[in-house]
Parts: C-alpha cells; structure tokens; sequence
C-alpha cells in the first residue's frame, strides 16, 4: 500500500480528483483519504504543515497500515534560479535546517528507487530534475533567506515536512520517494502566511484582514501566489500519473 502524504489541502487537491475514493477519515491531526489510483491501493493524508503534524501523520500510517511506499509530497519553495514555477523536483537527498534534527546528516533516497522514479517520468510534459532539498521549520520569506539555506546545505529547493517523514521511513526501512512541485522562485518574496492561517491552511480571517490593513500593497501578492499554486499542484499530480504506476 502507497502512502502519500501532503502538508495543505491545495497541494493535494488534484491528487484527490485522480484517486477513487473510498473513504475519507479525520483522524487526531490529519484527513485521511483511502482508495485507488490507477488500481493501487492508495492512502492520501493530508497532514498540516510542519514538523509535528508531519511526523503525527506519519507514524500513525507506518504503524496502523502495510506501508510499502511513502511519498512526501507538495509544494516546494526554489532556491536556485534555475528553478521555475510548476518545475518538478525529485528529491536525491534532504537536509534539515532545524537544531532539533537528529545527528544522521541528511537522508537519501536510493539510487535504485529514484532511478525507477526517474525513468517513470522520462516523457511527461512537465519540466522534472533531480535536486537535494533542505527542511526547515519556518517559512522561508526572502531572497536572502534563500540564498543562504542555497549556500548552506547544498539545495536547491525548501519545504517544511520531508525531513521528518525521510526520519521516520528510514527508521521503519520504509522506501521513500519526495517530490515537489516549485511554487515559488529564488527571487519571489512571500507573505508571512503562517500568520494568517492555521497549520492545517485554514485563514485566520483577522490576522489577515489586520495584516492586509497595515501592508494594502501585499494584496497584489495574494493573486500571484494563487496562480503559482494553481500551476504547482497540477503539474504534480501529472508527474504522479505517471510515477504511481512505477512504485
């Protein structure tokens, strides 16, 4: 059985519409949806974002469920350039840039598994690569900011849960695929989202409205970042057509 496993209900959206749905659960901390995709039984979790929600979700599926695959999945911020909105990126390794992590350094993804990964996605028409990604437990706003995790760790893309869930698959010997879609550039700033929402993406609508009085310039941002996620999420649930049929 396949697990994947996504922080926001916008990342997962078009996984959804693909799968047959056969039931859907709100556990303690996370939805949980269960069916098929393309005749494989499949588990989509929708799980908030961060640290704690990731690894919640997480355990509960490895130890209540025979996990085969895990996928850490969703939206991914770039730290590099080269890097364009809706841009694919299979994760090769992933650091973390929080002081709680464990000592291992950065976990990989097997040579053998990101092969049959790759090779499943050879033909979409999606931009796809291969990049090490770091976690880390905060938004990542700046350019600045970006550049330095770049310099940092190696990467070329940010997101706020793989780590945990590569922590976890290693401890269980679980195989594990990430992938991410960019939802945002190197060179684009962001709003400070995780104060007008919940982990689990809902607004907090008088953050919000207080955020936007004090800063009406931002609102302009808001259309941009809908856009962008728009074009992320479907552009990675295409790679996932293809890639679901290979794990």
């Amino acid at each position: 059985m396949i697990a994947l496993l996504g922080a926001l209900k916008e990342e997962i959206s078009c996984l959804r519409k693909r799968m047959t749905i056969a039931e859907t659960v709100s556990e303690d901390a996370f939805t949980l949806f269960r069916g098929t995709w393309q005749g494989r039984k499949i588990l989509l979790a929708q799980t908030g974002m961060g640290k704690q929600r990731a690894q919640a979700a997480t355990r509960h599926l490895v130890e209540r469920y025979p996990i085969t695959t895990l996928v850490s999945l969703g939206f991914a911020g770039a730290l590099t350039d080269e890097l364009r909105v809706g841009d694919v990126v299979l994760y090769s390794a992933v650091h973390c840039a929080d002081d709680a992590a464990s000592q291992q350094g950065a976990y990989c993804v097997s040579d053998d598994l990101l092969a049959r990964a790759t090779g499943a996605l050879e033909g979409v028409a999606v931009n796809i690569s291969c990049k090490t990604g770091v976690t880390v437990p905060h938004a990542v706003l700046s350019p600045e900011e970006k550049g330095e995790l770049a310099d940092s760790f190696d990467a070329s893309v940010v997101d706020m849960e793989s780590y945990w869930i590569a922590e976890i698959a290693s401890e269980r010997r679980i195989p594990l695929v990430i992938i991410r879609s960019v939802s945002d550039t190197k060179r684009e700033p962001l709003l400070p989202f995780e104060q007008m929402m919940t982990e689990d993406g809902d607004v907090l609508w008088r953050e919000a409205v207080g955020y936007f009085l004090r800063q009406p310039q931002h609102l302009a941002v808001v259309g941009r970042l809908y856009k962008h996620a728009k074009a992320a999420s479907r552009n990675l649930a295409t790679a996932m057509d293809r890639l679901i049929a290979e794990l």
